[in-house]
């Protein structure tokens, strides 16, 4: 097997005295999508912020393309890095809100250039065309001097994918991407995950619909209580679920 792209050995975090991930071992592999499913407050969305260093883990590594995530040794020792290179490895991993997080006072265009321009120092034009392209392939080519007041939810879902998109990333990570948007416009953002799936784009996704995760995930982790209770394929996990746990989350299903 090829060394994963992304990679958590042992990984736990802490808030106080609440442990929310217990030595948690997990690996992507390049074009694979994973979708983390699991009862709220199970530790899904910390493990997603723990692999791009939004939340620093308070103990183990997160290692991408086999190098280490936010920290170095030295002597043995582990050490935080700089945030300037902290974030030159964010740029590898995309990350896409439940709240969109997009800047009010900008364009679709612009949301989506901006991180071109001023993190990767691109001309105007080049971001500009750039932005066009993604917010095209998202179907959105018609919405580019919108402002976010004057965009749906989905809409506004589908410019943060494009703008995660625009930064040629390695992989994406989805952060329960549907969960804040109306019942009717879930389907439009979960078309563009599919092409995207299609397309051979690697994909960590956290999410609660499980119609989704049957049809696109290679693999399905189901996490309780901050550890993964049970992982595999979405044929076996859905239809032959081995634990208890996981057999109680999914009977309302059924």
């Amino acid at each position: 097997m090829d060394t994963p792209l992304i990679e958590t050995k042992n990984l736990s975090k802490s808030f106080a005295d609440l442990q929310v991930l217990d030595s948690i071992n997990f690996s992507v592999q390049k074009g694979e999508v994973v979708v983390i499913i699991g009862p709220s407050g199970s530790g899904k969305s910390t493990l997603l912020r723990c692999l791009n260093f939004l939340e620093a883990p308070s103990n183990g590594d997160v290692l991408l393309e086999g190098a280490l995530v936010g920290m170095t040794l030295k002597n043995e020792v582990r050490q935080h890095l700089p945030e300037k290179i902290l974030n030159q490895q964010r740029q590898k991993l995309g990350m896409v809100f439940q709240h969109f997080h997009l800047f009010p006072h900008l364009t679709a265009k612009h949301n989506v250039s901006l991180a071109l321009q001023l993190v990767k120092k691109m001309p105007t034009a080049q971001a500009y065309q750039l932005a066009e392209k993604f917010l095209d392939q998202v179907g959105l080519s018609d919405k580019l001097e919108h402002y976010p007041q004057n965009l749906s939810g989905g809409q506004q879902q589908r410019v943060a994918i494009a703008r995660a998109l625009a930064m040629d990333p390695l992989a994406i990570l989805f952060d329960e991407p549907t969960s804040a948007l109306d019942p009717e416009l879930v389907g439009e953002v979960l078309v563009v995950m599919r092409n995207l799936a299609q397309a051979g784009m690697t994909m960590v996704i956290v999410t609660h619909e499980m119609g989704f995760a049957k049809e696109v995930a290679h693999r399905v982790v189901f996490m309780d209580e901050g550890k993964i209770i049970e992982q595999g394929p979405p044929e076996s996990l859905f239809n032959h679920p081995q634990s208890e746990r996981l057999k109680s989350f999914l009977r309302p299903l059924s």
